[in-house]
């Protein structure tokens, strides 16, 4: 018997180990548990990221539509600025802008996105309302089909006053053909921003504008006794030179120097004027030559912009205040090459060398700084220049956005008109 039973015993023994095993295995097993909770957790999961990239989509929707609203507000200011149009003509124009630029690539908003202009003629203000709307890409909960994006644009188009002062190079290296295409750019922002004087009405100083041209030194001109303090029956020359402390210290407490070593541009520098025709005159008259104090050149055109020069500059050209609400002051510098002379505590010959090189550029840095800490505005153009001259005019702008590099003439007008047209009085106030 005994021998019969162990074999069914062993029998059980292994049914029973095949259950447990089994058992172990089910309470292992949990592919199935898996496959339904990932069944009740897609929606939300769906959602939840359907929602994030709505919100994603939606902020870019906003950002499309806003910078095309104010595109179009200011295209709208600038045409009630030149009162060439009417409002109807002005809100039909400026609406061809706002399509224009609305177009999303992505398709974020569904079909065109609509704006309204209004204009207030005695706020000097147009305003553009426009609104989009980007549909859902996985509409789960209703609220979420769809969300309208509203965005605001207003632009002034009242005229302010406009101080510029042009620091152009007239150095021997802008002979030829460069210098034709420098008077080809600096008449052009003449013409473009003395054109506005003539909605002045009288009621604002409006556009005025300065040169001061130099080469190894600036030519004061009728201004030269005044500034050095020199009376005119004694003057050598109407050549002035750079101070110890370049700053826009008036004359009667710091005269400006001169030095026999320097050499003049014909050209004389001019003080802040309506008269195009005196300016164009001016700049059509330049003629290259001489080495680069283009620092002196940064000095004059900061000083027709001081209000501490008013007892050197009078009537038509005195400057206003700093900081006065509705005036821009704005200096522009143009070099073709590196600054390289300069006279104040420098010894031997400081024309055309290396000698006066680390000076004229530590002066224009530190002059450059000064203005824009007075709240002047300061644009600078390298015309074909080496890579030093690029960088202290980068530096000198103290923004990319103010700075520019051309290789060609027409990249030099444009780079003028391009200033031109950030002076105008087109500012977004929203």
């Amino acid at each position: 018997m005994l021998g019969d039973i162990t074999p069914f015993t062993a029998s059980v023994r292994r049914l029973g180990a095949a259950v447990s095993s089994a058992g172990r295995r089910f309470k292992r097993d949990t592919r199935g548990a898996t496959i339904i909770l990932f069944a009740l957790t897609l929606p939300i999961s769906v959602a939840l990221v359907g929602t994030a990239v709505h919100f994603a989509r939606t902020n870019n929707a906003e950002i499309v539509l806003q910078a095309s609203a104010d595109t179009a507000a200011l295209a709208a200011a600038k045409e009630l600025f030149k009162g060439d149009l009417s409002d109807a003509e002005v809100i039909a124009y400026a609406t061809r802008v706002f399509n224009e630029n609305a177009v999303n690539e992505d398709a974020l908003m569904e079909g065109a996105a609509n704006v309204v202009f209004t204009i207030d003629r005695d706020e000097e203000i147009v305003t553009a309302r426009a609104r989009g709307t980007v549909k859902h890409l996985t509409p789960i909960f209703s609220q979420l089909d769809e969300t309208t994006v509203p965005v605001v644009s207003q632009a002034s188009f009242a005229i302010i006053n406009v101080e510029l002062s042009m620091a152009l190079d007239v150095t021997g290296s802008m002979g030829g053909s460069k210098l034709d295409d420098l008077k080809d750019a600096a008449t052009s922002i003449v013409d473009q921003l003395t054109d506005l004087n003539r909605r002045n009405m009288g009621q604002r100083e409006g556009v005025r504008i300065a040169l001061s041209p130099y080469a190894a030194a600036v030519n004061a001109g009728g201004f030269t006794s005044t500034v050095t303090g020199i009376p005119a029956g004694d003057l050598v020359s109407t050549c002035v030179t750079d101070r110890s402390n370049p700053r826009d210290t008036p004359p009667r407490r710091d005269p400006i120097p001169q030095d026999l070593r320097a050499n003049c541009p014909t050209s004389e520098i001019v003080p802040l004027t309506k008269n195009a025709n005196r300016l164009n005159n001016e700049i059509r008259s330049f003629r290259a030559a001489g080495c680069t104090a283009g620092h002196i050149g940064i000095e004059w055109a900061y000083y027709t912009l001081s209000p501490n020069w008013t007892g050197v500059f009078g009537g038509e050209s005195r400057p206003l205040p700093y900081n006065v609400d509705e005036t821009l002051k704005v200096a522009i510098i143009m070099t073709d090459g590196e600054f390289n002379t300069a006279y104040a505590g420098v010894a031997g010959d400081p024309t055309c060398s290396g000698v006066g090189r680390n000076r004229s550029e530590a002066r224009a840095r530190d002059l450059c700084g000064d203005m824009r800490r007075n709240d002047i505005r300061v644009y600078s153009v390298a015309f074909q220049a080496p890579t030093s001259a690029e960088r202290l005019l980068r530096d000198c702008a103290g923004e990319d956005a103010r700075y520019f590099e051309a290789d060609t003439g027409n990249e030099l007008k444009d780079a003028f008109e391009a200033i031109a047209a950030e002076v105008m009085n087109l500012r977004l106030t929203m």
